[in-house]
């Protein structure tokens, strides 16, 4: 699957993401046999944030154990989470903060996380609950490029949990249960728990179906992402960019070119444009997509709509336009 997806380069040096759990550990343990053969370069990062007590200081433990006896280098952020409403997000953000630390100290250009097709399924299943578009229903990619262009690799994405405690059994890999995993006040283990055992009582590989899904639909998705970009490199219009964030002024493009847009496509055209201006597409909503839509192809000829980070969409007869903040 590595070679097949091409994940990875000879030359290529990876932080692996461990956090002293079975998938994880069973994730080093595969780069490092992998490290054997491919001319490639490990290290790896873990987080102790403290949440419980001697258990978080027991999987670090581990964590360090395993890397010496591989001969990894390991980096360890010991923190604690600042954000109690929710701390599943602080926890992501101050990760993938780390994570792109480690990177920029090994010199690295790839990054190694253990997620596999059962967390893909728990993903699709969280989305399809909030009400997420395709984007949302297509779940996780095998590779993505992060903001600081390091690239995030997930290449046990098609191995199912069963698949890989198989492994771990086999293999001796040492591991630690963390017991938050069986709690089902926290939405995504209540979905693994709760929910997907229920459904596999009417369809026994409803895992694997859900999987499957995600991967044709981010086929679909790609294409019209395509349709979308060549659009925006044709008509979108860049002015000149703020000094203090290189993003530019404004993104603007013509009303007549956007309504010859099928909706799939102007909906994604309305994203990137956004993306451009504000270096993210972070709480940008499907709500939002419709009234920016509703306004460009309103009677009225001009109109405008505040947009989240106080960005501003605004419609000036055949003219739309995406404006920073004042």
């Amino acid at each position: 699957m590595i070679h097949r997806k091409a994940l990875l380069f000879g030359g290529d040096r990876i932080i692996v993401a461990a956090s002293g759990g079975v998938d994880s550990m069973v994730l080093l343990d595969l780069m490092a046999r992998l490290s054997k053969s491919e001319n490639i370069e490990l290290s790896v990062a873990h987080i102790n944030y403290g949440l419980r007590g001697t258990e978080s200081d027991r999987d670090e433990d581990l964590v360090r154990e395993r890397c010496e006896r591989y001969g990894i280098p390991c980096d360890v952020l010991k923190t604690r989470l600042n954000n109690a409403d929710n701390l599943q997000n602080e926890a992501r953000r101050v990760r993938y903060a780390f994570f792109k630390e480690c990177a920029k100290k090994r010199d690295a250009n790839v990054i190694a996380t253990a997620h596999h097709r059962d967390d893909q399924a728990e993903t699709v299943l969280m989305h399809l609950m909030r009400g997420a578009g395709l984007q949302g229903l297509c779940g996780m990619s095998y590779a993505d490029e992060m903001d600081d262009g390091t690239k995030l690799i997930r290449p046990m994405l098609p191995l199912g949990r069963d698949e890989i405690a198989k492994y771990a059994a086999e293999r001796r890999v040492r591991y630690a249960e963390d017991a938050t995993n069986k709690e089902t006040r926290y939405n995504r283990n209540a979905v693994r728990h709760t929910l997907l055992p229920a459904m596999e009582e009417f369809n026994p590989q409803i895992r694997d179906h859900l999987s499957n899904m995600a991967g044709r639909l981010r086929e679909d998705e790609e294409v019209l992402a395509s349709m979308a970009g060549a659009f925006c490199s044709e008509h979108l219009i860049l002015r000149e960019p703020r000094a203090e964030t290189r993003a530019p002024n404004a993104v603007e493009f013509s009303l007549a070119e956007y309504e010859r847009l099928q909706p799939a496509i102007r909906r994604r055209v309305l994203i990137a444009a956004y993306e451009v201006t504000a270096g993210s597409r972070a709480n940008l909503n499907s709500d939002q997509l419709q009234r920016m839509d509703e306004i460009a192809h309103s009677a009225s000829v001009q109109g405008e709509y505040q947009l989240p980070g106080s960005y501003k969409f605004e419609r000036d007869y055949n003219r739309l336009r995406i404006l920073p903040p004042a």
